[in-house]
Order: structure tokens, then sequence, then C-alpha cells
């Protein structure tokens, strides 16, 4: 939109200056409903924004502080503010799945030359193990039971539990 505005001098002498001002409004963020083991930092949530937005998340329509971390499922609105610019909100489904509890077991146990992962002795059978804790919660990876030991690593186990979600590692 543009304005002119124009003074006059006490003895009528006039000048005028005409400035183009444009308010521009972001738009809504896109995401659609996701679900995550345990809790998610927002920051790994998928949304799509504008380049340069900020995107800042609230746990009600009529927020007062941006959340960082959801522990609980249920409907989170997300909006995106671009300078002083901010958007309306986009609401969100976000489900937390339960992690199962840990497995449990000896550790450290002692192994013959030869012997495999399907050798480590666990309180329950369904231990699946790998050869970090990164890829244990993140289920890449995993070592097949006739994997040989080798003297001196560790090695992590998980359980995983409905909807794919990891329990903590054992190690």
């Amino acid at each position: 939109t543009d304005y002119t505005a124009t003074v006059v001098s006490d003895r009528g002498c006039s000048t005028s200056q005409t400035v183009s001002i444009s308010n521009s409004v972001a738009n809504a963020p896109t995401a659609s409903d996701q679900a995550f083991c345990g809790s998610v930092d927002v920051v790994n949530i998928v949304v799509g924004s504008e380049t340069g937005a900020t995107l800042k998340w609230f746990d009600s329509v009529s927020p007062t502080t941006p959340i960082t971390v959801i522990n609980t499922s249920g409907t989170y609105y997300v909006s995106q503010a671009i300078g002083t610019c901010e958007s309306t909100q986009t609401a969100v489904s976000i489900a937390i799945n339960a992690r199962p509890d840990a497995p449990t077991g000896t550790s450290p146990q002692g192994f013959n030359e030869g012997q495999t992962v399907s050798s480590i002795v666990m309180d329950q059978a369904n231990v699946t193990w790998y050869n970090s804790n990164a890829n244990a919660q993140s289920g890449q990876n995993p070592l097949a039971q006739s994997t040989p030991l080798v003297n001196g690593t560790t090695y992590y186990g998980v359980i995983i539990g409905q909807k794919g979600c990891p329990s903590s590692s054992f190690e």
C-alpha cells in the first residue's frame, strides 16, 4: 500500500513524499501426525516451513511459552515466525509410544573363543544386540545371533516393544 505525506510550511510551501508499506504475513507451517518413542525434542518433528523461519511449538491453542520437548501424546500446535511476523498455528497430533523396560542380566560376562552373540545370557529371551548404543536406539544394524564375540568389545542389548520402540540399552 502506498501512503503520501505532505508537509506545508507557514509560508505556504509544500513538499510531498510517497512511501510504500507492505505487511507480509507468514503462512502457517505444514505438518502431518507423527509418532515417537519415549519423548521427542520438537526440533526433530518434521515440519514444512519457509526458509529462514523460526518454528515455535505450544501445548495449547492459547500459547504463553513455547515448549521444547514433548513427553505425552496429544495435539500440539506449531507456528512459524519470519522476522516479527508470526503465522497462525497448525495443529499436529503427536503420539508418544512407551518404551519397554530394559533387559537385565549379568555384566560383564566371560566367554570362550568362538562363542557368538547368542551365547550372551540374559534374563529375557527377546533381546536384540547391536555394536553401538546409537544403533541400538535407532534400530539400525542389529547383530546376527551368529556374530562372533570379540574380547574387550561392548555389546548393547535392547528389547523392541510394541510400535517398534527400543528399551534403554543393556551393556
